[in-house]
């Protein structure tokens, strides 16, 4: 209700329920299924749900989010639990590999995220740049403190003498995201921060590069 009831926000709120549908029949998670049926509920309802710029941004961003974590995910299988029975590595070490495997993590999430995204915003005629990976990988750690400040204060919002908590949790937020905010409007200033590529021919090539990767 807040948002308006954008395609973006629905369609990422059936996902949600679908997914959750599925735990309460104990069922197994599948976030790609989730993602699929919510796309198409949105449809069902809506046919032109499919031309919103933000629907589609929200789809394709997730989509190569849920890739950059299994990706994550399958190299961590490769490497379970950092060899428990090995002698315990010296403490910056393991600093230094944990920083490592968060950046891992965050790099691969956003890339995958990216070039998702990057068919729509030629095909929309937006800009892009390189500068918008390096930039993301900055603030992706934000987004998780923001969403659970931000719960937190819609829930202390409902008891009136929570209110001062609720105070606490809106300010932490609303700093994060002027951060955010500022973060993205300073990156926007750097000399080619925006790119605009010729809309045929950067189609042609984004559908030769998913051709290249189902091969």
């Amino acid at each position: 209700g807040i948002t308006g009831f954008t395609p973006s926000v629905l369609r990422a709120g059936a996902a949600v329920c679908i997914g959750a549908l599925g735990v309460w029949l104990m069922a197994p998670a599948d976030p790609l299924t989730s993602l699929a049926l919510g796309g198409l509920w949105m449809s069902a309802f809506n046919s032109y749900a499919v031309c919103d710029i933000g629907f589609e941004l929200s789809f394709a961003a997730v989509a190569g989010t849920l890739a950059g974590a299994e990706l994550v995910r399958r190299r961590a299988a490769r490497h379970p639990a950092r060899e428990e029975d090995a002698p315990r590595r010296p403490l910056p070490v393991r600093l230094a590999a944990r920083a490592w495997d968060a950046f891992w993590e965050a790099g691969c999430i956003t890339l995958c995220a990216s070039a998702a995204t990057f068919p729509v915003l030629v095909l929309r005629g937006m800009s892009t740049s390189l500068y918008a990976l390096v930039s993301s990988v900055a603030v992706l750690w934000m987004v998780q403190p923001i969403l659970l400040l931000g719960i937190g204060a819609a829930f202390t919002g409902l008891l009136p003498f929570l209110r001062p908590l609720q105070m606490v949790f809106s300010f932490g937020a609303g700093l994060l995201v002027w951060l955010l905010n500022g973060w993205a409007r300073w990156v926007e200033t750097w000399p080619g921060a925006q790119i605009y590529f010729e809309t045929g021919y950067a189609a042609f090539l984004c559908l030769v590069l998913i051709g290249l990767c189902l091969a």
